[in-house]
């Protein structure tokens, strides 16, 4: 197989070309190595084809990538109630803010939980579920989280500070 690069007079690779019979001009011919190291911003040297320069991060971004990671990585709980029932690591995304913040605006507007149960089951990170006896109780692991996550987001939007720990107990 054929394969070629067109390239701008700055040395940046503007199109890259793979068994094409019809080439546009100017072309460079190139070898399939260096056509699979092309990435987005690559440029020619003449010889070889470089990566862009990897982005040097700031305090700030390097902060709220790991608040991010951290969130992302779940709130460890330990329940001094219920600790066989309740203790586990939750999801702590946007999704599982999202899907809990459903949950507590239901609670919230008819004092119990959703369906015709009296409990309600609630399944951690590793899958494992957690049966919630009452809605005080699945009200403080929401509180937990929403703490936690805005603790992360705090630190990070302030480009400065601890991050929190990623544990939390509940009644």
């Amino acid at each position: 197989m054929y394969y070629a690069i067109a390239v701008d007079p700055e040395g940046n690779i503007t199109g890259q070309y793979a068994g094409l019979a019809q080439l546009p001009s100017p072309w460079v011919s190139i070898t399939q190595t260096q056509f699979s190291a092309i990435v987005s911003g690559s440029t020619w040297s003449g010889s070889a084809v470089l990566a862009p320069a990897a982005q040097t991060l700031t305090a700030q971004q390097q902060l709220a990538q790991q608040a991010q990671a951290l969130i992302s990585g779940g709130l460890t709980v330990t329940s001094t109630g219920s600790p066989a029932t309740l203790s586990g690591t939750y999801a702590t995304d946007a999704q599982a803010q999202s899907n809990m913040l459903g949950i507590v605006t239901y609670i919230t507007a008819n004092g119990k939980f959703p369906g015709s149960s009296a409990s309600l089951t609630w399944y951690d990170v590793s899958g494992q579920p957690h049966v919630f006896l009452s809605t005080d109780e699945f009200m403080a692991l929401y509180t937990a989280g929403l703490d936690f996550v805005m603790d992360c987001q705090l630190v990070a939007d302030a480009g400065h500070g601890s991050l929190p720990a990623a544990t939390a107990t509940i009644p």
